[in-house]
């Protein structure tokens, strides 16, 4: 699997947070496609269908920094 970003990896945690595209964009202070765009490669390298699935295969995969509920990506 290619790397993951730390901007993906920020995109990711808000995506298991349940926010929208625009939440997610608003959030970081990018625009909706740079949010899509990221899903998108987000979706490759995880081999994922679909956020849910994307979503678990992080969890399976994980990262020493990584948790969904990290408080500082609240919104």
């Amino acid at each position: 699997m290619k790397p993951v970003t730390p901007t993906e990896w920020k995109i990711l945690k808000l995506i298991a947070q349940g926010r929208s595209t625009n939440d997610v964009a608003t959030a970081l202070g990018i625009s909706k496609f740079t949010v899509l765009s990221h899903r998108r490669s987000l979706l490759l390298k995880f081999d994922a269908a679909n956020s849910a699935e994307l979503v678990r295969k992080a969890l399976d995969y994980g990262s020493p920094t990584w948790k969904p509920d990290d408080e500082s990506l609240q919104i």
